[in-house]
């Protein structure tokens, strides 16, 4: 298989970087949402979401709806099994009245990008989920705890 990969910066916790990305895009074969961050204690992104649910899926959001029908083939989501220990307070999304959880903050985000997979889908994309496990990753460097 021959073809072309093009590497350019993007920073998901900031949508007008990612609006500017996705500006500056012809089309996308495929788009894989991998980027991610976990066991930040509680962090606000620069447009005011919290940092997990904020990074792992609004900027891959906002991203893959910018893009749009320049998505050629397919999304690929970077998920998590944690998303089954979760339960979506969209009434709180970025922890203003609950007690603060690193995990229920991750496992939010990821239930998130799932049911943003299953909605791709039911609209007729081609979408899916990818769980890799535990991997060595840089994902928990910024983390605190019994993360590192």
């Amino acid at each position: 298989m021959t073809g072309e990969v093009e590497l350019r910066h993007l920073d998901l916790t900031e949508l007008a970087s990612v609006r500017r990305f996705a500006d500056s895009v012809d089309f996308v074969d495929v788009l894989i949402n991998n980027a991610g961050v976990l066991g930040l204690p509680l962090t606000r992104t620069v447009d005011g979401f919290e940092a997990h649910v904020g990074t792992n899926h609004l900027g891959h959001f906002a991203l893959t709806c910018l893009l749009g029908d320049r998505i050629r083939d397919r999304v690929v989501v970077v998920a998590s099994s944690n998303y089954a220990l979760a339960r979506l307070h969209l009434d709180d999304l970025n922890w203003h009245r609950r007690r603060y959880n690193v995990w229920s903050a991750y496992g939010e985000s990821k239930l998130a990008n799932l049911l943003f997979v299953r909605e791709l889908v039911r609209r007729g994309r081609a979408a899916y989920a990818a769980d890799p496990g535990m991997v060595a990753s840089a994902i928990t460097r910024d983390s605190a705890g019994l993360l590192h």
